[in-house]
């Protein structure tokens, strides 16, 4: 736990969503740090000014205060009281539970990355022989990181098998006749031309590693297609379980 405490950014992504706990209904808000880490969380139930809406305000309040310190939620979420088949007992727990338990883990994460698809580019060399990745390439590989880390919501990544799907939808060219263009929209004609598709999904397996997947050796399943259409990249992270239970 660090005794310095992170100020929230003026700007932050924030969700609000219901749920119940021992019979009550409650609403809850969350907001997160740019890096998508959990930062604080308001609770209210449907019994304004009770006692179980006064203690859910407390106990947010406190939870709110260790994570801007460093406490990661995951040692808040296993610090709470649970029932005989770990469920959590607080409406706190019920709360981080949805957004950071085990059936987040296991929920497939996609991320849509809107605009034309970057492939991964050669190394350079500077003159004195130290080898860079093309800023093109780094800037496509920093949004997709950053993108991640939102949809991760500050859960730590995945160190279960995977299987990945990538769709690249790649702009039909300016100059071709509007014949060839829905030709190619239709998918009768492909681009069955560089960049390959195997720089595509190099640059996404970068851009997520470390922050979706903790090593690219847990991909077990891949599939990959390239095709015209509204240029973008649709990258899917499904986790898959081994004899029926999740690693």
């Amino acid at each position: 736990m660090s005794a310095v405490r992170e100020r929230l950014p003026n700007r932050r992504l924030s969700e609000t969503f219901a749920f119940e706990c021992n019979g009550l209904s409650y609403l809850a808000s969350i907001s997160r740090f740019q890096d998508g880490r959990l930062a604080e969380i308001f609770m209210s139930n449907s019994k304004a000014g009770s006692h179980s809406d006064s203690v859910s305000k407390d106990a947010a309040v406190v939870c709110s205060i260790a994570l801007q310190h460093g406490v990661p939620v995951e040692v808040i979420r296993h610090a709470l009281l649970r029932d005989s088949q770990s469920r959590a007992a607080s409406p706190l727990g019920c709360a981080l539970d949805s957004r950071c338990g085990t059936a987040a883990m296991t929920a497939p994460i996609t991320l849509i990355v809107d605009g034309d698809p970057v492939a991964k580019g050669r190394p350079r060399m500077t003159r004195r022989g130290r080898v860079y990745t093309p800023s093109r390439t780094a800037a496509y590989e920093r949004m997709i990181g950053q993108l991640a880390a939102l949809e991760m919501r500050g859960r730590p990544p995945l160190t279960v098998p995977v299987r990945l799907e990538l769709l690249i939808e790649l702009s039909v060219p300016s100059s071709w006749s509007e014949r060839k263009r829905a030709a190619a929209i239709g998918g009768d004609i492909r681009p069955a031309s560089r960049p390959d598709l195997d720089n595509f999904i190099k640059a996404a397996l970068d851009a997520i590693n470390a922050i979706v997947i903790a090593d690219d050796a847990q991909i077990v399943e891949l599939r990959a297609c390239k095709r015209f259409g509204e240029p973008k990249l649709i990258l899917t992270v499904h986790p898959l379980r081994e004899s029926g239970v999740l690693r």
